[in-house]
């Protein structure tokens, strides 16, 4: 089922999937990305969810690694602690609640990330979501979606990083090492919050979202995100 045509396989990939809350919508992802054969290796993290459900979905899932906090921590280190168990070069992100998510695109947007050697990041952007979203680039900016080496990504860690901090430091970071990213089309969006805890509990969990991300990148640095970072398109006749 991991069989990596030669090329990548001398560049272990490893996918890193964090949730909490939510494994029914993790076996649906699952399905999928056990399904690209270019993922050497995949790293559940499970945030401190209310019910363990990790000896079932390991029962289930024999190839995947999971990993349960006892409590919960927050998306960045959910990624952090499948990061720390990760044996790949190269680490893909992906959220736990996505819908949509289709295998063939994830195996295509891995192989073009590996044809790119000048390439340190690509972004799976959800080109389907809300307007509302893609008018402010969230669509790009905060898309859980993404393929990147994985030195980059410890070396983001060397800075403290909150709760849901993570896409943002993630840009910052390539921004002023004037790293090299570009976005590829992808079907994915994730599941509205709304559907996933309830009215009330979504829009504090909003807040608290916004909250963590305005402090974490900053205003000025935010509008910079919006205005300059991963404005061009990766196509596969891109050289």
């Amino acid at each position: 089922m991991f069989n990596c045509i030669t090329n990548i396989k001398k560049m272990r990939t490893t996918c890193i999937i964090p949730y909490y809350n939510e494994a029914h919508r993790l076996s649906t992802v699952l399905d999928q990305i056990i399904r690209v054969s270019v993922i050497d290796e995949i790293v559940c993290v499970d945030d401190g969810s209310d019910i363990d459900h990790t000896s079932d979905m390991r029962q289930r899932y024999p190839m995947v690694t999971f990993v349960r906090h006892t409590e919960n921590l927050g998306k960045t280190k959910a990624v952090e602690s499948g990061l720390e168990r990760a044996q790949g070069k190269t680490i893909v992100l992906i959220d736990a609640d996505l819908q949509h998510c289709i295998a063939e695109e994830i195996e295509h947007a891995i192989q073009l990330f590996h044809s790119h050697n000048m390439l340190d990041m690509l972004i799976l952007r959800r080109v389907n979501d809300w307007l509302t979203v893609r008018l402010t680039r969230g669509d790009v900016l905060f898309t859980g979606e993404r393929i990147m080496k994985r030195d980059d990504l410890k070396k983001i860690y060397n800075k403290p990083i909150q709760r849901w901090q993570l896409e943002t430091a993630i840009n910052t970071y390539m921004m002023n090492e004037h790293k090299k990213v570009n976005w590829i089309a992808f079907s994915g969006i994730n599941t509205v919050k709304v559907l996933k805890t309830g009215l009330w509990r979504a829009m504090l969990d909003e807040c608290r979202t916004i909250a963590d991300i305005t402090l974490g990148a900053g205003i000025g640095n935010y509008f910079k995100q919006v205005l300059f970072f991963a404005r061009s398109e990766l196509r596969d006749t891109d050289k």
